[in-house]
């Protein structure tokens, strides 16, 4: 992928301490990006980090594996190039490296290439092309993605998702299909998208009451303007939102989504 210098958290724009302090801002005890152009709602601070890698753990569990591809052989062979685009914490890749050492491993995370706001545009326009422009032909891109929303929501947990305000903002709230198309108008072959429903809440056993504390997690920034709305503490929807997900046997989708890039 070409060097983007010009980039506001490129090291080679953080010149003294004074940028480096000024690219992150302070929000009731957590880290935040603070650079325009960089479109990431969620913290980026060591709290953050332990969020991720515990997702990156059952999404691993549920999936039994950490890709779907038919990669294994080749992976195993070595002499593989890995880029892991939206890294995160980079468990993903740490534990890919782990499994199959015989390859070479890049994470990147926080790109301007990669922003979140008119997410059909910047996918075909901007994603899409660069994931295949550096995907050597013959090789397999795979894409993992939650839909945004729950699925079997009790009354007062779908009262707090704010799915218009979402879609309002050009976010999608369903964007593994529109991901699928995209690869297949880039001429993606033996295309495929493989969907996993995840129990969310006490009825899904250890792994539902860890994917609704990681849910917790992300929304904790702005938990208390969604209650609000409502007319709720947050500690009233915690309690609400937990039975309601327990009695409505609520889930979370997951897909993931791979083809080969044709070699010529």
């Amino acid at each position: 992928m070409e060097n983007n210098n010009n980039h506001p958290l490129s090291p080679f724009n953080l010149n003294d301490d004074s940028e480096i302090l000024n690219t992150y801002r302070y929000v009731n005890g957590r880290r935040y990006h603070n650079v325009p152009g960089v479109d990431y709602f969620l913290p980026n601070d060591e709290e953050e980090v332990s969020r991720l890698d515990l997702q990156h753990k059952l999404v691993r569990y549920a999936w039994e594996g950490n890709f779907t591809a038919p990669m294994h052989k080749r992976l195993s062979e070595g002499n593989c190039r890995v880029l892991d685009v939206g890294c995160g914490s980079g468990a993903f890749i740490m534990d890919l490296a782990e499994d199959y050492p015989k390859n070479s491993y890049v994470g990147i995370d926080i790109s301007d290439t990669f922003p979140g706001e008119s997410v059909h545009v910047q996918w075909k326009e901007k994603v899409i092309p660069e994931l295949l422009r550096v995907l050597k032909p013959g090789g397999w891109i795979e894409l993992m993605e939650f839909d945004l929303i729950w699925f079997s929501l009790g009354p007062k947990t779908g009262q707090v998702t704010k799915i218009d305000q979402l879609q309002k903002r050009g976010i999608s709230i369903i964007m593994s299909t529109r991901i699928a198309e995209l690869l297949k108008e880039s001429n993606v072959q033996n295309m495929q998208i493989i969907s996993k429903s995840l129990p969310i809440g006490p009825w899904g056993g250890k792994l539902g009451e860890l994917l609704y504390k990681s849910h917790i997690q992300v929304v904790t920034p702005v938990m208390e303007r969604l209650v609000k709305s409502v007319k709720m503490t947050i500690e009233e929807y915690l309690e609400i939102s937990t039975r309601e997900t327990d009695e409505h046997k609520t889930y979370a989708m997951s897909h993931r989504i791979f083809g080969v890039k044709p070699q010529n």
